[in-house]
């Protein structure tokens, strides 16, 4: 049976990491699963008071931090800072959480240059030094388009982890925040770590301490992406359109969950894509546009080691719609093309003609969107006003 969609415009629950938290503010969980072992685990953070800049690999990140001072324990808290430009960043993992109610999230995780770098060639046992990963968080919402789609709602917060063994070494190494609303309002202490009790799952490091301290204190698993050889050597489709090797570099526009065939995708987009989304402006979307949608089969149940928690499991193909209304006149000026992933790789597939109906993906996008959306199911993940 499918659950409700919620559409509610609060995060209440939704910044608990752990399957049995209890009510109140805790720590933002997330996960995905290793295609390799099949073993799952999640991501979560927390927050506090930071400003100033410095630089971490390629990418700033806020430094002038205030400890803080628990009222469980008197002890120093050293919280993580609020990145600079995390809405850039490249793709690291994606979740949906069934906890119920406003609780329920659709979460991606990117990373900062170290962190990808390390997630990409399995380097994370442990996590190298300078590694940060963000959790975004949003409510879940549905699709207008497609009733059996969860996408985002309302942007809920960001959840933080950041490693650096000597700043850190009192939560195993990682610092830890949340920063929530529009506003990116930081998250109190004791939702990060309670300096009495390092074990307490109703706070971000407690929780991973709890659960995750063999797996370098995180709970994410990168997602199973294929490489850019990989991508390189797909052929083109039949239509002309081709695979962007430097695809997986590309900024994200938004995240789903189908539940009818149970995928989980990540859309990326091309600079003029990234764009007209920040902008909004997307009906139409821009002539040069193109939308790849990376495509993971899931299971409908949550991971072994948290129920509510649905994650990728293995790469199943990569869709790419293209505009170009001279090419692709016939086909409400897009061009549509599907690479599935096989034994060989990913091979072109899928047939992207004119058909009255939904066994085109042109045919499918014009019978249920059409005109109403320029024929693009996707909306945006809305995020925090610049």
């Amino acid at each position: 049976m499918l659950r409700p969609l919620v559409l509610g415009s609060t995060v209440v629950l939704a910044l608990s990491g752990c399957p049995d938290a209890g009510e109140g503010d805790a720590d933002t969980g997330s996960s995905t699963t290793d295609s390799t072992t099949g073993s799952s685990t999640g991501s979560s953070t927390s927050a506090e008071d930071t400003l100033g800049t410095t630089s971490v690999g390629t990418t700033s990140v806020d430094t002038t931090t205030t400890e803080a001072d628990s009222s469980s324990g008197g002890e120093m808290i050293e919280l993580a800072d609020l990145p600079v430009g995390w809405e850039d960043w490249a793709i690291i993992g994606m979740t949906d959480r069934t906890d119920g109610g406003d609780a329920s999230t659709i979460r991606l995780v990117v990373g900062n240059d170290t962190a990808v770098e390390a997630a990409r060639s399995g380097d994370t046992s442990p996590w190298p030094e300078g590694s940060i990963l963000v959790d975004v968080v949003w409510t879940d919402g549905g699709n207008g388009f497609s009733a059996d789609m969860v996408a985002p709602d309302t942007f809920g917060a960001i959840a933080v982890m950041e490693k650096d063994s000597d700043r850190f070494a009192a939560t195993g190494g990682w610092g830890y925040a949340i920063f929530r609303g529009d506003d990116l309002m930081p998250a109190e202490p004791d939702v990060i770590a309670n300096p009495a009790d390092d074990v307490d799952e109703s706070t971000c490091y407690g929780c991973h301490n709890s659960r995750v301290p063999d797996q370098d204190f995180v709970f994410t698993m990168p997602l199973p992406l294929p490489t850019a050889m990989d991508i390189g050597a797909a052929e083109a489709h039949v239509n002309g359109m081709t695979l962007d090797e430097g695809l997986l570099e590309w900024r994200f526009i938004s995240v789903h969950h189908r539940l009818a065939n149970t995928q989980m995708r990540v859309v990326l987009g091309n600079q003029t894509a990234v764009d007209a989304a920040r902008a909004g402006d997307t009906n139409p979307w821009p002539e040069g546009t193109v939308l790849a949608d990376v495509v993971f089969a899931a299971s409908a149940a949550g991971l072994e080691d948290w129920p509510d928690m649905i994650a990728p499991q293995s790469l199943a193909a990569i869709a790419v719609m293209e505009r170009d209304a001279a090419t692709f006149a016939m086909t409400g000026e897009w061009g549509y093309a599907l690479w599935a992933n096989g034994a060989g790789g990913l091979a072109p597939g899928g047939a992207d003609g004119v058909a009255d109906d939904d066994t085109t993906c042109f045919g499918c996008h014009n019978i249920f969107v059409g005109g109403a959306n320029d024929f693009v199911f996707t909306s945006p993940g809305p995020l925090p006003s610049p």
